[in-house]
């Protein structure tokens, strides 16, 4: 669900079974009434198209973000553009050297006018237990890739739910993290990055390349009216004790520069070492 820059929401949801999947996008005004619908698919129709977050942005339109998956359940990064009446402006694919897959969970608007998409990135070829790392892919205004990194936080299994800019340009990443302390299942994993998404802590580029993607887009008619056939209340759990684990601190150090010469860190922010020069 977002919010439409006029008061009003838009949502997606998906209709038909698995053979005539489609994605769905609904823009409805403060009362609920709506203002037009559309499905999208993949003009392969071996492709299903699944769409994961959706934004308003400054120009009034929305940008989704997800992924594209083939019968093998393969995966591909997506992002569609579509201006406030729901056509599209631009669609890409964003994919990854085979046997690797990713997919997208959440998208921003960036101060530049961009996008940064949080997701996930993982091994197909190993069936169980494989690492699944977060990922960070920043694009322009037009969808091409400008920068993307992975996240393996100790070689374990997580990936990323949200993302968001923080207000020195950087990113913070939030998600879930598996079977990376003894003793607990699970925990949440958060990761603050510079404006090129370096963390400095068990971070790296991976090779990622974009193609245009083709959809189809229909138009559904209008009912003015929605069905939820299934509503979840949830609660907050409180919990005796809170274990935090912090993978890397102090990365980086301020650099000394006296006034007759200079020391420079070579690479700051690091891990293990550095060149003093």
């Amino acid at each position: 669900i977002g919010s439409g820059s006029s008061q009003g929401f838009i949502f997606s949801a998906y209709i038909g079974d698995q053979s005539t999947l489609k994605f769905l996008i609904t823009r409805v005004n403060a009362n609920g009434s709506i203002l037009w619908s559309k499905t999208f698919t993949d003009v392969d129709t071996n492709h299903y198209l699944l769409g994961n977050s959706i934004i308003s942005c400054k120009d009034d339109g929305f940008i989704i973000t997800g992924w594209v998956t083939d019968s093998t359940y393969h995966s591909e990064i997506t992002a569609i553009k579509i201006d406030s009446m729901g056509t599209i402006q631009w669609s890409k694919e964003y994919n990854v050297l085979h046997p690797y897959a990713c997919w997208g969970m959440s998208v921003k608007q960036t101060l530049d006018s961009g996008y940064i998409i949080g997701g996930g990135l993982k091994n197909d070829s190993i069936q169980n237990g494989a690492p699944q790392n977060s990922c960070l892919l920043k694009i322009d205004v037009h969808g091409n890739i400008q920068w993307n990194r992975s996240y393996y936080g100790n070689n374990n299994f997580s990936y990323s739910l949200d993302v968001l800019q923080a207000t020195d340009g950087g990113y913070v990443l939030g998600g879930t993290n598996f079977d990376s302390l003894p003793g607990v299942s699970s925990s949440i994993y958060l990761v603050k990055t510079d404006l090129n998404g370096q963390s400095g802590c068990y971070d790296s580029a991976f090779n990622l390349f974009q193609n245009n993607l083709a959809i189809n887009s229909d138009s559904i008619g209008i009912s003015n009216s929605v069905i939820i056939s299934d509503s979840i209340a949830m609660t907050w759990i409180s919990l005796d004790s809170i274990i935090v684990t912090t993978l890397c601190s102090n990365v980086g150090i301020e650099e000394i520069k006296p006034t007759t010469s200079s020391l420079l860190l070579s690479p700051n922010p690091f891990t293990t070492s550095t060149t003093l020069t």
